[in-house]
């Protein structure tokens, strides 16, 4: 019986070791909850590798403080308390931190001034457009943007208004990426 058992765990032990050790990708949410305890209502610059991602013109700030009423930040907050918005309502973008490519599964967004923001997201790879979706969004409603976006190594974001408004940011939060 010894025997059989040294056996089976020989042969156990061969079969396991040809075998690759692959684990799989995790999705991870990114809420921006941990940077900072910020009081600023201009936000602060999310660090490089949050999340193993690098952020370019991405502000961070409390979304549920936020002291002026019928702003979208407020809305925004889906995890309290903080928000990530496009920094003075500039193009932001968001690429992998170690060149490696990632998948932007969805998010929260809602606009932070105006309603009727139209925001046009595009995922690449290596410089070449992947993907493209434009959103439009509303203050006082927040939208999940489902993408399902694998295989990119940067998003780019571009806010407008369909009339004009002196303010185009939008916000984002629970970013659901896999890296």
């Amino acid at each position: 019986m010894l025997i059989i058992v040294g056996i089976i765990t020989f042969l156990f032990s061969i079969i396991c070791a040809k075998l690759p050790l692959v684990l799989p990708k995790q999705n991870s949410i990114i809420n921006f909850d941990d940077i900072i305890n910020s009081t600023s209502t201009e936000g602060v610059a999310i660090p490089f590798n949050y999340g193993g991602l690098s952020w370019q013109n991405v502000l961070v700030l409390n979304g549920v403080d936020y002291d002026i009423p019928n702003a979208g930040f407020i809305t925004g907050a889906v995890s309290p308390k903080y928000v990530a918005f496009n920094g003075y309502g500039n193009p932001m973008s968001i690429s992998s931190a170690s060149g490696s490519s990632f998948t932007m599964n969805s998010f929260y967004s809602c606009a932070a001034w105006n309603d009727n923001i139209s925001v046009e997201i595009v995922g690449k790879r290596s410089g070449d457009v992947l993907y493209r979706k434009t959103v439009a969004l509303l203050i006082h409603t927040r939208t999940f943007v489902e993408l399902n976006w694998s295989g990119i190594d940067s998003i780019y974001f571009n806010s407008t208004c369909k009339n004009y408004c002196d303010a185009t940011h939008f916000t984002i939060d629970n970013l659901n990426v896999i890296l």
